[in-house]
């Protein structure tokens, strides 16, 4: 049975400077502005003023409008070659310019991959795959979506794929340095684990390999801490052999809810079979006042009879859904939604999965309850939560910086987001999200379910990701940036991004 394009809506909540130039250019500070000009000498048909077609371009691949519409950077600028990348870091770094890198461009964090009167690095040019003599692993370029790595020649052709996002739009780089949760993480865990090497160019525009024996430490660091430590260029992950995928999404009506999200604990628990994967949406169309809880499940070894989702399929539904997919449609698919007219705002909770049904229905009695608030959500398009279960096998490794390898139980991953349309609620919908976050908090806190984890790649502009990784983690972390970045170059010349 196909699915509307309607549907998947529900579901993926996943030339110069110069003299007619000048007036506006001095209102930047002295440093962006012998930043982009020197840029413009170096690399000329790379570095973009506002009056280009190419800087509008690049201006309008953001998921969020805060991002393509709200930030003018003074320039922009495409590295195609770690070289190219090397020129833009020591310019940045001798004319103190502030800065922004982009690689997909998917943070609802404002700021977060653009830059105003700043200087936006677009890694997009770093896009190449290079398949390993063996076909054991491939070398991809930061500035890939995930899409184009699945469709990339280079893996289709050899029947290969790889852990990374489930929505194609997403780029590699931030998800990688986030974490990355791949519909392969009930096998290989976080997509960061899975990385063998990372090349890296630092703030003095040396470039170093970070992998098991070079630069142990900055390895572990890039896997969860961000973009503290340097601008990665490229990285070597493991590829597989990857067949088709099933997928399938059913709707439940309200009054089953409670049943679904018996068996979602259950499954979260249990954790069978390590090619199943789920997650349930909550979505509410708030100009409708409808909502639709819909859960999606995947197997990636396309097993359309694994006993894993027999438990959801006993409960009473509708809309019900299947398809044989590979990696490539699926990731477009749930991406192919209304993208940078919407405004949008996100946080994130980890609680713990046992006993958490109570929690789970509360937080969606909220939801409820909001959507038919007209003060709260006057001018919102959509509200949604979702719930995304990480099980013991992906959560184990202790190769990364979250800090959760000792959880000696499965963790659900919360996540809440809202879409309007008018800059005029930016406010209002900022602080009433923030204000949700801290109630969702404090109810999950007094029940005992409250995990510290935040989640890097979900985290809103005021929480604290890299405190929740625990006092050690934090400590380490901030001790290989002091290495690699003493003079905190990429943390105080890149205001927007979450730091240490």
């Amino acid at each position: 049975m196909k699915l509307s394009q309607s549907y998947w809506f529900f579901i993926s909540i996943f030339p110069t400077v110069a003299l007619g130039g000048i007036q506006t250019a001095l209102q930047a500070t002295g440093g962006v502005i012998k930043g982009c000009l020197e840029l413009q000498r170096l690399l000329p048909s790379q570095t973009f003023f506002a009056d280009s077609p190419e800087y509008q371009t690049q201006q309008s691949h953001y998921w969020t409008s805060q991002q393509a519409t709200d930030i003018h950077p003074r320039c922009r600028v495409t590295p195609y070659s770690t070289d190219d990348l090397r020129s833009i870091v020591k310019v940045v770094g001798r004319h103190q310019a502030t800065f922004a890198t982009k690689s997909g461009g998917h943070s609802t964090v404002s700021g977060a991959s653009n830059i105003d009167d700043g200087i936006t690095v677009d890694l997009a040019g770093l896009n190449s795959t290079e398949l390993s003599v063996d076909d054991s692993s491939a070398w991809v370029g930061i500035g890939n979506t995930w899409f184009s790595v699945y469709r990339d020649p280079t893996l289709t052709s050899a029947g290969l794929s790889v852990t990374g996002a489930r929505a194609g739009t997403v780029g590699v780089g931030g998800f990688l340095l986030g974490g990355g949760f791949s519909w392969h993480s009930g096998r290989n865990g976080w997509a960061c684990d899975t990385v063998l090497d990372f090349e890296v160019v630092l703030a003095n525009g040396s470039v170093v390999s970070a992998n098991e024996n070079d630069n142990p430490d900055l390895f572990w660091a890039l896997k969860g801490g961000g973009s503290n430590f340097g601008i990665v260029t490229k990285v070597k992950i493991p590829v597989f052999k990857q067949d088709s995928m099933y997928m399938a999404t059913t709707s439940y009506e309200g009054n089953d809810l409670p049943d679904v999200l018996v068996a979602m604990e259950d499954f979260t628990a249990e954790a069978e079979d390590p090619d199943a994967g789920l997650f349930m949406t909550i979505a509410c169309d708030a100009k409708w006042g409808m909502c639709y809880n819909v859960m999606m499940f995947v197997n990636t070894a396309s097993n359309t009879s694994s006993s894993t989702f027999e438990p959801f399929e006993k409960i009473p539904s509708f809309e019900n859904g299947s398809e044989i997919m590979d990696m490539g449609d699926l990731s477009k698919m749930l991406s192919d939604q209304p993208g940078t007219k919407f405004r949008k705002e996100k946080f994130t909770l980890t609680f713990r999965n046992h006993r958490s049904v109570p929690l789970m229905l509360y937080l969606a009695s909220r939801i409820h309850h909001y959507v038919h608030d007209p003060a709260y959500l006057r001018g919102a398009r959509v509200i949604a939560i979702t719930f995304q279960p990480l099980t013991s096998r992906h959560i184990s490794s202790s190769g990364n910086a979250f800090g959760l390898d000792a959880e000696k139980e499965p963790l659900i991953l919360f996540s809440a987001e809202v879409h309007w349309e008018s800059s005029t609620r930016d406010q209002h919908f900022h602080d009433e999200f923030q204000s949700l976050e801290s109630l969702f908090r404090k109810e999950a806190e007094s029940s005992g379910l409250l995990h510290p984890f935040v989640y890097l790649n979900y985290a809103a502009s005021w929480q604290k990701p890299f405190e929740s990784y625990g006092d050690r983690n934090l400590k380490r972390l901030k001790d290989v940036r002091g290495r690699f970045d003493p003079d905190g170059v990429f943390t105080k010349l890149q205001p927007g991004s979450l730091h240490l």
